[in-house]
């Protein structure tokens, strides 16, 4: 028996198709179109197979449905200054639009606005990442991790071994 988030999803998702082929409770479906949306994941899907099936059937039922009909203009404001715009017309509001923001300070806070004028109502993510080189350790870092390999050149059939230690800087054992 499936429990969880995906569960939930994937259940979710099923109900959805059904309130939107019955057609009398447009409201609740897209309460519950807003709840699939908020729970897909950073690489687009909703944990297993089956909930993201469920979810995007959901999806494409709601755009046949006539839920994509949005037009309007979309502004992607960062720190409070313009760095996207796109008007979503019939032509384009059914596709994916993603924005990167490249060169993007990341040792203070942000923040991401999304401002939408017009007709409809939008579906959204919002999803950060970021990469720190091995050599470029943090300062007041609350881990550390250190790895050690016996060798740095391989052969066919070899074996390294590697060691990893890991250090605890907090004062206190963390409370995560």
């Amino acid at each position: 028996m499936l429990t969880g988030t995906s569960a939930t999803v994937e259940t979710t998702g099923l109900a959805v198709q059904a309130l939107l082929k019955w057609g009398n409770a447009s409201g609740t479906a897209r309460k519950a179109m807003t709840y699939i949306a908020a729970k897909k994941d950073a690489s687009g899907a909703w944990g297993t197979t089956q909930a993201t099936i469920m979810a995007l059937r959901a999806l494409l039922l709601a755009t046949e449905k006539g839920a994509a009909d949005v037009r309007g203009t979309l502004e992607v404001v960062l720190n409070g200054k313009t760095a996207e715009k796109l008007e979503l017309t019939p032509e384009n509001n059914d596709l994916l639009h993603q924005f990167m923001f490249k060169n993007v300070d990341a040792k203070g806070g942000n923040t991401v606005e999304i401002r939408f004028a017009g007709k409809g109502g939008l579906a959204y993510q919002v999803v950060g990442q970021y990469f720190l080189a091995w050599d470029k350790k943090p300062e007041n870092e609350a881990l550390s991790i250190d790895v050690a390999y016996d060798r740095t050149q391989l052969a066919q059939d070899d074996i390294a071994t590697a060691t990893a230690s890991i250090k605890n800087n907090c004062p206190r054992p963390p409370t995560w």
